[in-house]
């Protein structure tokens, strides 16, 4: 059984032992199709919304940006596309960003990963929408799939991140959300 087509993988892991005794090839990531999450255009909005010089070449390449701190103002960014002061309050507290701002420090990982992680939802919902303004309005609306919370309150942890994710899928994929 053929479960990945060697012409679609950007990155080969390793080869790994199966039950049987085969070998197989772990994948961690496939060449993206054109609708899919992880293709330059999901990429290009998250280096936008993210004021990157390039736009990464892969998710891969989103963690070490990640890790090597972004700079503080890619809240300014959000700020100048729509995001309010309390939509952006969970990545840094408004007074530490005022001091990293002032000694022009970057941020922590955790805090650029925070930032990563809103702008990447922003960008799922700026391709399922096509328009931001139109994203920036789901992700406000109080959602009973989220239990009276919009889109933007699930965002502050990983797992809430996902399952906004999850539900931007099936909208984009057609089913009522």
């Amino acid at each position: 059984m053929r479960v990945a087509d060697p012409a679609k993988c950007l990155y080969i892991v390793g080869i790994l032992p199966n039950r049987t005794g085969c070998h197989m090839s772990a994948v961690l990531e496939f060449a993206p199709a054109s609708k899919s999450r992880t293709g330059s255009s999901l990429l290009a909005r998250i280096a936008e919304l993210l004021g990157l010089r390039a736009v990464p070449e892969s998710e891969v390449a989103l963690v070490a940006t990640a890790r090597t701190g972004l700079s503080p103002q890619v809240l300014k960014r959000f700020s100048a596309v729509g995001l309010r002061a309390e939509d952006l309050a969970f990545i840094i507290p408004p007074r530490t960003l005022s001091h990293r701002l002032a000694k022009v420090e970057r941020l922590t990982v955790d805090e650029s990963d925070r930032a990563l992680r809103l702008a990447r939802i922003i960008g799922i919902a700026d391709i399922t929408f096509g328009e931001h303004v139109k994203a920036l309005a789901w992700l406000r609306a109080p959602k009973k799939q989220f239990r009276g919370a919009c889109a933007l309150e699930l965002v502050r942890t990983e797992a809430g991140a996902r399952v906004v994710e999850e539900l931007l899928t099936c909208v984009d994929e057609g089913y009522f959300a």
